[in-house]
């Protein structure tokens, strides 16, 4: 038989179960049965989901199924068995490309595991339908006429026939085709296995029609419900989306800005992003407006990539997008959302057969819970950073916190940074790493602030960028390494088992012989050794690496210093940089564990497990919630940092909790590793 009904392969054999209820019997019950079966479908809310009861996307990705069909059409095909007496019911529904997929089997659960998703071609069930014996609204195929060819004849099961005239044959099949009120085929409905194994009598082929109306109703139904939420969606996106990047429009980014606002938990920061590309006009008239379309719509992408799935990235208009950053823990985080974007705007675009080179102007404000900023002053402020690093020399990012305040403000900052080294204002604070499997704090890293004059600290996101641009950002990097090797150095001389990590700087790296000097005599005046040190490289910062760069890490590494790729998996790079470079530890970047997804679980494994086969320690930052913590722990991650185990902390801070036995740091409870726990 065709249509789906029976495999292609010879099934187990079956027998024909009979109830113990004659054809008479069934007479009295089956039309109230399945009259009442009809009124329970089309009473079913369509929001109702039962049996597999999600969306189905057929096979092709042309169309789903929604659940709540699929539930109808389970629950008419199990009402045909148990009141009709058939064997096996099967309900075959018409995909867009013309073709028939089995959506629903009731009856025989060999038959449902080997029928279920599969599909025939529509001349096939053209060729059945024709060769079938009019039944007013079904179709049967008497064995008389049956198509004997070999392959048919291989899906026809092994049975044992009832002596009589109406008994059903193996090779005899009843079809019902579902038609809808425009003539077009909706699917066939599929019966065999009648009780006691004769052909089924007036009564039951009525009732049988009565349900194949019942089924076209239904599938007719799910169809127009179906289009209608569809052209819904499709409006409500029309008005909230930019139709050339997808991403969303102007009026629903102000319309989240303005509920993120209201609505911040203390402790929390919102943030927005204003992002220009630079010389976008050049693109268009060097090359053309559908390669500006592509560079819009591959910034678009890339900014997609480089945020977190709750953020919102938006298309203001022409070369201009903003993203707005929600529930962040402070202004770094900002700030790094803003490194992960312009380090994916690297790879040049290839647009009308050219690499276009794509560089952004950004600018980064913040609003807190109780600053009263409200939705235009936080755009006003990210358009005056942004235009602040267009007029100093594009290609780059600013905060409102450097590029917004008045230039006094700056003139102050670089005031600070000329006297930071002299003065001492150079200050580290420790963020512990824990070991996930039991929370034991094994290590720390590094991170620099700048005293005041009136004693606050400075974050690095406000005054790195202007020592970079001043000259003076190798020799605060050179002074971390000093001052966070001696703190170490002292805390392991104290007893405490701590590994220590530093990041390391471009600049840095492109004066390698230098930085290796400073880096082997910050551990011979402290007394670390080597092999607790560990140089954090941001991946982005590998991108020029050269011959003399990758000869100054072998030796460094030889020494018995660790290298780490920070951020791993964010830049163009990662396996290349692995692959050529002696690296020790892969520190996957928080973008991967923010999202606490199956796709983020699969990533950290795939990363986790690459660290593993190369013989590399894994380290996971950004962990905020337990959620995440459970994901890194499961994913084999061996290491990781973030708020939820502590913040970053002074010296004098984490030395009082290293001398308590057990620290109780925020949230997870971090534990210092001391002897006999």
């Amino acid at each position: 038989m065709t249509g789906g009904l029976r495999p292609r392969s010879r099934p187990p054999r079956v027998a024909y179960a009979s109830s113990g209820r004659s054809p008479a019997e069934w007479r009295g019950d089956r039309l109230i049965v399945c009259i009442l079966a009809a009124l329970v479908v089309r009473s079913i809310p369509t929001e109702q989901t039962l049996a597999r009861g999600s969306d189905v996307t057929t096979s092709d990705e042309q169309s789903t199924i929604p659940g709540d069909l699929i539930a109808m059409l389970d629950l008419l095909a199990e009402t045909i068995v148990q009141a009709l007496g058939f064997g096996v019911a099967v309900v075959n529904l018409t995909r867009p490309d013309g073709s028939l997929e089995v959506v629903s089997v009731a009856g025989d659960e060999d038959a449902r595991r080997v029928l279920l998703g599969t599909t025939d071609t529509v001349q096939s069930w053209q060729q059945m339908l024709l060769a079938s014996e009019d039944w007013g609204r079904l179709r049967f195929q008497d064995h008389a006429h049956a198509l004997a060819s070999p392959e048919l004849l291989s899906w026809v099961p092994d049975l044992e026939m009832v002596d009589a005239e109406d008994a059903w044959h193996p090779e005899d099949a009843l079809f019902a085709p579902l038609v809808g009120e425009d003539g077009a085929l909706l699917g066939v409905l599929s019966v065999d296995l009648p009780s006691g194994g004769r052909r089924p009598d007036l009564a039951t082929r009525n009732a049988l029609e009565a349900f194949a109306v019942s089924v076209a109703l239904a599938i007719e139904h799910a169809t127009m419900r179906q289009q209608a939420e569809l052209s819904e969606q499709a409006m409500l996106r029309q008005a909230t989306h930019d139709s050339l990047t997808g991403l969303a429009n102007r009026a629903l980014l102000e319309d989240r800005l303005r509920n993120a606002l209201a609505c911040q938990d203390p402790g929390t920061m919102t943030a927005l992003v204003f992002i220009d590309i630079d010389g976008f006009k050049s693109i268009n008239d060097l090359h053309s407006h559908a390669a500006g379309d592509q560079v819009l719509r591959s910034v678009a992408d890339r900014i997609t990539g480089s945020i977190r799935p709750h953020d919102t990235a938006a298309r203001w208009g022409g070369d201009e997008f903003l993203v707005l950053l929600e529930r962040l823990p402070d202004e770094t985080a900002a700030v790094e959302v803003a490194q992960r974007i312009m380090g994916s705007m690297v790879d040049p675009v290839k647009a009308d057969d050219h690499l276009i080179k794509v560089t952004a102007s950004m600018g980064v404000s913040f609003g807190a819970p109780d600053d009263g900023i409200d939705a235009e002053e936080l755009m006003r402020r990210a358009d005056s950073a942004m235009y602040d690093v267009k007029h100093t020399g594009r290609n780059g990012y600013a905060t409102f916190r450097t590029a917004g305040q008045p230039t006094s403000h700056r003139l102050h900052l670089l005031d600070l940074l000329s006297r930071a080294l002299r003065e001492e204002r150079l200050v580290v604070h420790y963020q512990p790493l824990v070991r996930v499997s039991d929370q034991i704090m094994v290590g720390v890293e590094a991170l620099l602030r700048l005293r005041d004059d009136d004693g606050t600290l400075v974050l690095p996101n406000d005054f790195l960028p202007l020592a970079r641009d001043g000259g003076t950002l190798i020799a605060i990097e050179h002074q971390v390494f000093r001052l966070a090797c001696s703190q170490v150095a002292q805390w392991v001389e104290d007893g405490h088992d701590l590994r220590l990590s530093v990041n390391v700087c471009a600049q840095q790296l492109l004066e390698i012989e230098d930085f290796e000097a400073v880096v082997l005599s910050a551990l011979a005046d402290s007394g670390l050794t080597a092999d607790r040190l560990i140089c954090e490289i941001t991946e982005h910062d590998l991108v020029d690496i050269n011959e003399p760069m990758v000869a100054g890490i072998s030796r460094l590494v030889h020494s018995g210093v660790r290298m780490s790729i920070d951020d791993f998996g964010t830049g163009f790079g990662s396996f290349t940089y692995v692959h050529t470079l002696p690296i020790q530890e892969l520190k996957i970047d928080r973008s991967f564990v923010a999202g606490a997804s199956e796709t983020s679980g699969a990533i950290l494994r795939s990363i986790a497990g690459l660290a593993g086969d190369l013989g590399m320690n894994c380290v996971a930052e950004g962990v905020e919630t337990t959620e995440q913590h459970q994901l890194v722990r499961e994913a084999g991650v061996a290491a990781a940092q973030g708020s939820l185990y502590s913040s970053p902390l002074d010296p004098e801070t984490l030395t009082a909790m290293l001398e308590t036995e057990k620290l109780t740091l925020a949230g997870a409870g971090c534990r210092r590793d001391v002897a006999g726990e």
